[in-house]
């Protein structure tokens, strides 16, 4: 078993049990104790979980959301190749609204084969991104600063947003899920991500496998007001299909999808390699 593999499942022991001694681990994965002190150490370090004497519980609560350069670093190589399926579904000449978040960003890193975008983000760190890209108009909007996550939230974000209308906007979220929607960690920019999604034509969320079935501390919206989601193939299959009985499309990155929606379709009438990247 790969390391990655071995602590995701490590990650859904420890969450289904509410606590996992180290032995437990070890027995049931197959690998010394040595082993699973280091994975939980490493899991306890990126904020996934809190170490305990002889084990690991669940990290803390709904409404703890850790720094967003911790974040960056989780699941990146699942962030990066749903960034790339994403900018995919942006056309030349689009305006787009781009929320703050570690796989929005993603997005950002590979619009560089769209023309003429007009982006409004509150993300300092997306505007950065595409500072250099002369055909672009990059709106970077104001409102009260959030340093830890470089991004602006409150009522003149949320009133600036207001006075415009795109044709999509890109969104991350805390946690999804078929029945309880869209959820997020922190108030104030749940109000700005609900702003955005009434400005928008098109919703379009991007999440990795790990925010599926969760729930953050504040509702942002349910899955009626989204019309597509573009995740990683960990993401759970019975919130896939509950998704897709909405009608909502789920793109799944990673492998072909089953279901014949997913990236590798897209690049068969697009013309790309057949496969995800």
């Amino acid at each position: 078993m790969l390391s990655e593999d071995r602590r995701n499942r490590i990650l859904e022991m420890v969450n289904a049990g509410g606590a996992v001694s180290v032995k437990a681990l070890s027995e049931t994965l197959g690998v010394s104790e040595m082993t699973i002190r280091r994975d939980l150490d490493r899991l306890a370090s990126l904020g996934y979980l809190r170490r305990i004497h002889g084990g690991a519980s669940p990290s803390v609560s709904t409404a703890y959301e850790p720094p967003f350069g911790v974040r960056e670093e989780r699941n990146l190589r699942e962030k990066r190749l749903i960034g790339k399926e994403a900018a995919r579904l942006v056309r030349d000449g689009e305006t787009l609204i781009m929320d703050v978040g570690t796989t929005t960003l993603e997005v950002a890193r590979n619009l560089n084969g769209a023309h003429n975008l007009t982006i409004l983000t509150n993300s300092l760190l997306i505007a950065m991104e595409m500072a250099s890209r002369r055909d672009f108009s990059v709106y970077l909007l104001g409102g009260l600063l959030r340093g830890q996550e470089m991004s602006t939230v409150g009522s003149v974000t949320e009133a600036i947003l207001r006075s415009y209308f795109a044709d999509k906007v890109i969104m991350g979220t805390g946690g999804i899920s078929a029945k309880s929607g869209l959820s997020n960690f922190d108030v104030a920019e749940a109000h700005v991500r609900r702003v955005m999604l009434e400005s928008a034509r098109e919703a379009i969320v991007v999440a990795d496998g790990s925010k599926f079935s969760r729930r953050a501390f504040v509702s942002v919206a349910p899955l009626e007001k989204i019309n597509c989601v573009v995740t990683d193939c960990s993401a759970p299959a019975e919130e896939i299909e509950a998704m897709r009985e909405k009608g909502i499309r789920v793109i799944l990155c990673g492998r072909a999808d089953p279901h014949g929606t997913g990236g590798a379709e897209a690049a068969q009438r697009d013309g790309r390699p057949k496969g995800v990247e």
